[in-house]
């Protein structure tokens, strides 16, 4: 089931979903809502364990300069499509509603990606993986540390560098399962 900040779905996927599928999270998010997915489970008479938890991880392995900041700005414009992670990080203002992207005009859009530049760079640190192969398998690692135990492969460049970031996520899943 997928679900994200809802806490009604959250319990729903406690009591009757096998696998939870979620958006971006940071370790403290996925922790509580899993918590929340777990205490649910308790509650309906069933365990955790039954349920496979999975997440989007937006990625970028970057080549230049240039492609870091694209890849930022990407992020940060994800973040505010999706404003409940930016409550949780205290975010004072509140962006425009940009849920259904599809239909935002152009002139939409430049207000999006303006409003997204003034975003901090910490906030894409916090629910993306952007750097080299040992950093993007850090962020992996953090995260199965707390549960996850799936990952859903957001390029924040792509099409341009999917077939790099494939390559890249060949190698952290080699080296994870080595390690395993």
């Amino acid at each position: 089931m997928g679900a994200f900040a809802s806490e009604a779905a959250l319990r729903l996927v406690g009591e009757l979903g096998d696998g939870w599928h979620s958006w971006l999270n940071t370790t403290e998010t996925f922790r509580k809502r899993w918590s929340v997915i777990s205490e649910s489970a308790q509650s309906a008479g069933r365990s955790s364990n039954e349920i496979e938890p999975a997440t989007h991880l937006a990625v970028s392995f970057p080549r230049s300069l240039t492609e870091k900041r694209k890849a930022l700005i990407a992020g940060k414009a994800t973040l505010i499509v999706e404003k409940t992670l930016l409550r949780e990080f205290g975010y004072a203002r509140n962006p425009d509603d940009y849920q259904n992207i599809l239909s935002l005009s152009k002139d939409d859009v430049s207000k999006l990606m303006r409003t997204a530049a003034d975003l901090p760079d910490e906030y894409v640190y916090r629910t993306m993986a952007i750097g080299k192969l040992d950093d993007i398998g850090e962020k992996v690692d953090e995260l199965a540390e707390v549960g996850v135990k799936h990952f859903a492969v957001l390029d924040l460049l792509g099409p341009i560098t999917t077939r790099r970031t494939i390559r890249m996520f060949r190698r952290i899943i080699r080296d994870y399962s080595q390690r395993s």
